[in-house]
């Protein structure tokens, strides 16, 4: 007993380790990459960096589940559902002058390059890997599809769509076909290169993981994120349509209080959005309704 609870400690320092790495990785490369250098090819060196960032991070997200998934067969859990719960636990451990198009634009970075190496995860991933295993190892069995990575890749771009909503509002139609190619193209790859794990998964408890996860952290930090902008933070005095305000919620008392001048019949609408949609008990009352 001593020594498989070792096994978890060390499985676990292994994550928690690579992951924190990773996070300190990325944040001083991204400080090195967004410094300014007079270089012959300013313009391309420009380029290059801003689409550095999402390439490390689209790369991390490929490589560093395979780490994950050692270290879940290091432990040898018995259970399918557990081992799935372990692994989605140590998934989850894994932003000028007009900024809200600066970070549109690293949003819209971040979702191409998710989709592109989604697509070379599946073709080396999966089809080369089953004919390496089966024509090089010699291996009747096919590599089993991974459910929670997969659960984590959806999570992840639907983050990235509702944040990237304000920034860039066409950003969910993009997520949508990028959905929908993923989904035919996981479809044929499953049927083709993979095969159902030995022991059977319960469908409805992924779901309710899925849907859990989804909710929190995903849709209630992203939430917050956007809450946080459009409320606390000045938009860009040079461009947007907010760049006369000192916030973006105030564009909305801005608009009700037109509508008052020019349609005294809408006064009551105006007192609507001063007494309650900016009370703050409403607006608690109306998120814990909605959780």
């Amino acid at each position: 007993r001593i020594g498989r609870v070792l096994v978890h400690v060390l499985a676990w320092f292994i994550c928690i380790g690579s992951t924190v790495a990773c996070v300190l990785a990325l944040y001083y490369f991204s400080e090195y990459m967004h410094k300014v250098r007079d270089t012959p090819f300013q313009l391309l060196y420009i380029e290059a960096s801003l689409l550095a960032l999402p390439v490390v991070v689209s790369l991390i997200n490929l490589l560093l589940p395979g780490l994950f998934n050692a270290t879940a067969w290091m432990e040898e859990y018995d259970s399918p559902s557990v081992n799935t719960y372990v692994a989605i636990s140590s998934l989850m451990w894994c932003c000028c002058q007009c900024w809200e198009s600066f970070v549109g634009q690293e949003l819209y970075r971040f979702l191409l390059m998710d989709f592109i190496f989604t697509i070379l995860d599946t073709f080396f991933g999966e089809f080369l890997w089953r004919l390496f295993s089966q024509r090089v190892l010699k291996r009747k069995r096919k590599p089993v599809f991974d459910i929670s990575r997969n659960v984590l890749e959806l999570i992840y771009g639907q983050t990235l769509a509702w944040l990237g909503v304000l920034f860039t509002p066409l950003l969910p139609a993009v997520q949508i076909i990028k959905l929908l190619l993923l989904f035919y193209m996981k479809q044929t790859s499953v049927m083709m290169n993979c095969q159902s794990p030995r022991k059977p998964y319960r469908a409805s408890q992924m779901s309710t993981i899925f849907i859990t996860l989804l909710c929190c952290p995903s849709f209630l930090g992203a939430a917050v994120c956007v809450s946080y902008t459009m409320w606390s933070i000045r938009p860009s005095e040079s461009c947007g349509p907010f760049r006369s305000l000192s916030t973006m919620f105030q564009s909305g008392k801005l608009w009700v209080k037109e509508l008052e001048t020019h349609n005294p019949n809408l006064a009551w609408l105006a007192w609507v959005h001063s007494y309650i949609v900016e009370n703050p008990l409403f607006l608690f009352l109306a998120a814990g309704i909605f959780l």
